[in-house]
């Protein structure tokens, strides 16, 4: 009986500190974010490793929780298990965008300090939350355009916010897997 009642005791205590993370990392949200507004149609050619791309036919939104410089990682151990990044206080507040159809934006900083990995949190009203993970030479940094209306013109390490075959809202990597759905089984 002791045995049961103990157990029960610890689902609960992990329930309530499941939905009080939960809600934490809800609040810390859009509601902290920085804009950037519209980017514009046609913009110049920028350096990245990896990038969004809305692959839509509408404007979209997304936050942008980029790494803390001041937070260390353990690249090797995150890696294995990328999702546990939404769980950690690694990522700076966040940074409004707002994507035309076509357009894109660097998934962090190039100019930042070297790593071994990078990690961005990405939000979006319409998406499940999710992490983009790789290690630095996973992707090579190349010039990418700051509008891309051919599929084909995507490149490794292009994250496309698109809707999957069912018309739902949904993520696409090009390249290796960099995003990591919260709640995606792995």
């Amino acid at each position: 009986m002791q045995t049961r009642r103990s157990s029960h005791r610890r689902r609960e205590h992990t329930a309530r500190s499941s939905a009080r993370l939960a809600l934490a990392l809800t609040l810390a949200g859009p509601a902290c974010a920085g804009d950037f507004g519209p980017i514009e149609e046609h913009r110049d050619p920028f350096l990245a490793d990896v990038y969004l791309v809305n692959d839509t036919h509408a404007d979209v939104t997304v936050w942008l929780h980029r790494l803390d410089p001041e937070r260390a990682l353990d690249c090797e151990e995150l890696g294995a298990q990328p999702h546990l990044l939404l769980a950690m206080p690694v990522f700076l507040p966040a940074e409004a965008v707002t994507l035309p159809p076509g357009s894109t934006v660097a998934a962090r900083d190039m100019d930042a300090a070297p790593r071994d990995c990078h990690a961005v949190f990405v939000q979006e009203d319409s998406r499940p939350r999710a992490v983009l993970f790789w290690f630095t030479d996973q992707i090579d940094a190349d010039w990418v355009e700051g509008t891309i209306d051919a599929p084909a013109a995507h490149r490794p390490g292009a994250v496309l916010l698109t809707v999957d075959g069912a018309g739902a809202p949904s993520f696409a990597s090009v390249g290796p897997e960099l995003v990591f759905v919260e709640g995606a089984p792995e």
